[in-house]
């Protein structure tokens, strides 16, 4: 439903698109990333591959199987706005404060239904459990629409960031922040026509970059529909690909994801199971529970195998 805000959007990318499939983070960028298929196989090794890269992207603690190895938006604050429902044209200029610094600038205009807007993200920070997100850059959004009796009539939503978004990752755990180049292309989430129906939401490419190691986490040919309120966000029928650096391309499905928030619409868990299939045909299985306890299985006909375990708590509030 219209509802969604691209704050909401920013952060369903990160949870659901590259987050749970591996590390906990992603974000938009035009033209980035993805689309390429890397041969892969899913084994013990391979599964013990993945969870270290959660472990180290998410700030996880490992429990077992392990040889050791963006709403991120605070909604209150507006500095400027422009609800002017019986104008057809007229321009919006709004600042929005993040949770612990910076800001998020959003301006454009509306025009006859539309919003054709700039986000500018300026060092805006906000927390997520026991991490803080930092973001810079800017990112187009175009809010679809044509006018009615009482305001706008939305149909459908597209982003794509300008360049790369830069983000900054940081914890009280670990000295050191991380940083990350976050990029999308081809996001559209059309509109429900029919009340309590679902969204269609599509994902073209979207990565996250770890600038410091090099490596890069990326989705394509992202495909869900979704339910969106103030204190959940599920998705049903989730298909993508899925691409680690080191273990390459999976086929990733789930039959839900359920991303709950808080009173200030923060996400404060996530929930699903997400099947993943290698181009040799082998299987596994992640499973994500709301107290942030993620267990990764082998699949081999009727025998499932846990390979791995993580404490990802740090993640959860």
């Amino acid at each position: 439903m219209k509802t969604l805000t691209v704050k909401k959007l920013f952060f369903v990318t990160v949870l659901t698109s590259v987050v749970t499939l591996i590390p906990f983070v992603g974000c938009g960028g035009s033209g980035g990333g993805g689309g390429s298929t890397v041969a892969s196989t899913l084994d013990k090794a391979s599964v013990q591959k993945m969870a270290q890269n959660i472990l180290e992207e998410g700030n996880c603690v490992a429990i077992s199987g392990l040889g050791l190895s963006p709403s991120l938006y605070n909604t209150n604050n507006p500095t400027q706005d422009n609800p002017k429902l019986n104008l057809r044209t007229y321009g919006i200029d709004r600042t929005i404060n993040g949770l612990i610094s910076g800001t998020l600038r959003k301006h454009g205009e509306h025009n006859n239904g539309t919003d054709t807007l700039t986000y500018d993200f300026s060092n805006f920070t906000n927390p997520t459990g026991n991490l803080k997100f930092g973001l810079n850059g800017s990112a187009s959004v175009i809010d679809y629409g044509k006018p009615g009796d009482y305001g706008p009539i939305k149909t459908k939503k597209t982003i794509a960031t300008k360049g790369a978004l830069s983000a900054t990752k940081s914890s009280n755990t670990r000295q050191s922040a991380t940083n990350y180049e976050l990029k999308m292309s081809g996001y559209a989430q059309t509109y429900a026509k029919v009340l309590f129906s679902p969204d269609d939401l599509i994902i073209r490419n979207a990565s996250a970059k770890n600038t410091t190691t090099n490596k890069e986490y990326s989705i394509s040919n992202l495909s869900a529909k979704g339910f969106f309120s103030n204190d959940q966000i599920a998705l049903i029928d989730l298909k993508t690909k899925f691409t680690d650096p080191e273990v390459g391309t999976v086929d990733v499905i789930s039959d839900k994801v359920v991303v709950s928030r808080d009173s200030v619409q923060l996400p404060s868990s996530l929930t699903g199971t997400f099947t993943l299939t290698a181009s040799d045909g082998t299987k596994a299985q992640t499973v994500v529970a709301q107290s942030g306890n993620i267990k990764i299985y082998t699949l081999k006909g009727d025998t499932k195998t846990l390979v791995s375990e993580l404490d990802c708590s740090g993640l959860v509030h």
